[in-house]
C-alpha cells in the first residue's frame, strides 16, 4: 500500500509539474505571437517627430519584453521535472521566439536613433547654413551703404568684397555638405516627407545662388 501511495504521489507531482507548466507555456506562447504581431515589418517615418515616436514606442516594447523575462526563465525551472521530448522542443522554439523578438526590437531602437541622429544633423547643418549665409548677406549689405571719404575707405572696402568672394569656396562646401546629409535623410525617411526635406535644401541652394550673383 505505501509503495502503491508513493507512486500516486509521484505521479500527481509530475501532473501538477505538467499543469503548471502547460499554463505557463501557454501564456508566455500567446503573448510572444501578439508580440511579433504587434511589431510588424518596420517602416519609414515621414518626420523626425515621427521618428521620435517610433523610437519610444520600440522602447516601451523591448521594455515589456524584458519584464516578462523572468517568467520565460522560470519554464526551464517547470520543465525539469518533467520528462518529455515534446515539451522541451516546444519550451526551446518559444525561448528562440523570445530572443529572437527581443534581439528584433534592440536593433530596431539602434536604427531609430540612427534615423534621428542623422536627421538632427541634417537640419543642424542646414541651420548653420543659414546663419553663415545671413551673417555674408549683413556684410555685403553693409559694403553697399557705404561710401568711400577717403583713400584708406577705399581699401578696407576692397579687401572686405576680397574676402567675399573668398567665401564661395566655403559656401560650395556647405552647401555640398547640406546635401550630402540630405540623401542620408532622405534614404531613412518615407516617401511622405520627401517633399518638405528638399523644399528646405531647395531654398537654401537658392539663396546662396542669389547672394552669389
Amino acid at each position: 500500500v505505501d509503495q502503491v501511495n508513493s507512486v500516486c504521489k509521484q505521479v500527481e507531482s509530475i501532473m501538477m509539474k505538467r499543469l503548471s507548466f502547460e499554463d505557463t507555456f501557454g501564456q508566455v506562447a500567446n503573448w510572444i505571437d501578439d508580440k511579433q504581431k504587434t511589431i510588424g515589418p518596420l517602416t519609414l517615418c515621414a518626420t523626425l517627430p515621427e521618428k521620435k515616436v517610433a523610437l519610444n514606442t520600440n522602447k516601451n516594447l523591448l521594455q515589456d519584453i524584458n519584464l516578462h523575462k523572468s517568467i520565460v526563465e522560470q519554464l526551464n525551472d517547470k520543465i525539469l521535472g518533467i520528462s518529455d521530448d515534446d515539451s522541451n522542443k516546444r519550451l526551446q522554439d518559444t525561448l528562440s521566439k523570445y530572443k529572437s523578438t527581443a534581439t528584433d526590437i534592440s536593433e530596431r531602437i539602434n536604427t531609430c536613433e540612427n534615423h534621428i541622429t542623422n536627421h538632427e544633423n541634417y537640419l543642424q547643418i542646414l541651420e548653420n547654413c543659414r546663419d553663415w549665409l545671413t551673417a555674408l548677406t549683413t556684410e555685403s549689405l553693409m559694403i553697399d551703404d557705404l561710401t568711400p571719404t577717403d583713400k584708406e575707405d577705399v581699401e578696407n572696402k576692397l579687401v572686405t568684397v576680397e574676402n567675399l568672394l573668398q567665401q564661395k569656396a566655403e559656401g560650395d562646401k556647405i552647401i555640398a555638405a547640406c546635401k550630402d546629409q540630405l540623401q542620408v535623410v532622405l534614404s531613412e525617411t518615407a516617401e511622405a516627407g520627401h517633399p518638405a526635406l528638399l523644399q528646405e535644401f531647395e531654398e537654401q541652394n537658392k539663396a546662396w545662388n542669389a547672394f552669389l550673383s
